[in-house]
C-alpha cells in the first residue's frame, strides 16, 4: 500500500513538472528594426535611459533590458560606449465609442484591448550613430480588476529582449 501511494505521488509530481515545462508564458513578439550595419563586438559598456514608460512597467522593462544587454557581455557604467534609450507606446484596438450630449455616460467601461510596445534604440555615444533598433510587443485583453503578474511579465520581457538582441555583440561576418 505504501509503495502504491509512493508511486502515485511520484507520478503526480512528474505530471506537474511536465505540465510546468509545457506551459507557455505570455507571448511577447519581437522585431529587429535596424541592425547589422556596424560591428557591435567592440562595445563594452552601456548607459540606459528610460523614456516615457508607465510607472508600473518601468522597473520590469529597465531591469529586463539591462539583464539582456549584460548577458551579451556589456556592463552598465558611466561613462559608457553605448546609449540605450527605452520608450513605450500603446496601440488601442478598441473601437471608438460614440457619445452624444443626451447620454448619461461617456464610456461604456469594461475591458480594453491594445498592443503594448517597448522600443529600444542603441547608439554609439561618440558618434551618435545608431547601431541597433529593436522592439518587443504584446497584445493585451484587459478586464476590470485584472493586474499585472509581475513574475511572468519579467520573464516574458527578458525573453523578448533576448530575441530582439539576437546577434548583438557578435562581429560582422
Amino acid at each position: 500500500m505504501a509503495a502504491r501511494s509512493a508511486r502515485l505521488l511520484l507520478s503526480a509530481a512528474a505530471a506537474i513538472c511536465l505540465a510546468g515545462c509545457a506551459t507557455q508564458w505570455p507571448a511577447v513578439g519581437h522585431e529587429i528594426i535596424d541592425c547589422c550595419t556596424s560591428d557591435t563586438s567592440g562595445y563594452r559598456t552601456f548607459r540606459l535611459e528610460v523614456g516615457p514608460v508607465p510607472a508600473f512597467l518601468a522597473p520590469f522593462a529597465e531591469s529586463s533590458l539591462a539583464d539582456a544587454l549584460t548577458a551579451r557581455g556589456l556592463k552598465r557604467s558611466e561613462p559608457a560606449d553605448l546609449l540605450v534609450r527605452l520608450s513605450f507606446d500603446q496601440i488601442s484596438l478598441d473601437e471608438a465609442v460614440h457619445a452624444d450630449d443626451f447620454e448619461g455616460h461617456l464610456e461604456p467601461g469594461g475591458s480594453a484591448r491594445f498592443i503594448a510596445r517597448l522600443t529600444f534604440e542603441v547608439s554609439d555615444r561618440q558618434t551618435s550613430k545608431r547601431v541597433w533598433l529593436g522592439r518587443i510587443s504584446r497584445l493585451h485583453n484587459v478586464d476590470p480588476g485584472e493586474y499585472m503578474h509581475a513574475g511572468r511579465a519579467a520573464i516574458a520581457l527578458r525573453g523578448g529582449f533576448d530575441n530582439a538582441l539576437a546577434g548583438f555583440g557578435k562581429p560582422l561576418p
